[in-house]
């Protein structure tokens, strides 16, 4: 609280990249200190800490406190184990790539 508004700012903003990375570095205490920031006096604060509770909105809802949550939050979702492995067993589009292949929609550019 006493450190210079600029200081704050960038240690929110990197905090936020840490956990954009790797989410499992946060702990829910800390994410609360931190969003309590949206209240500060200075602007670049305030959207530092609204970019990190923006985040955590996508990433595990749960963490946050039900008002800084939003509207359509999915709070089925878990938060993930740390060392867990997502496999996936196809990419993410290739039915669509096979439909336009059976339809013909793809012509050969040779």
């Amino acid at each position: 609280d006493k450190a210079r508004p600029e200081v704050v700012c960038i240690g929110i903003k990197t905090v936020r990249e840490i956990c954009a990375r790797m989410p499992l570095v946060m702990t829910e205490e800390l994410l609360q200190e931190l969003a309590e920031y949206k209240k500060f006096r200075d602007k670049a604060v305030t959207s530092a800490a609204r970019s990190l509770i923006q985040l955590f909105r996508d990433l595990c809802p749960t963490m946050l406190v039900k008002k800084d949550r939003g509207r359509g939050a999915d709070l089925e979702r878990e938060r993930d184990v740390y060392g867990s492995n997502r496999v996936s067993s196809r990419i993410d589009g290739a039915e669509l790539l096979q439909e336009a292949i059976l339809r013909g929609d793809l012509a050969d550019s040779d």
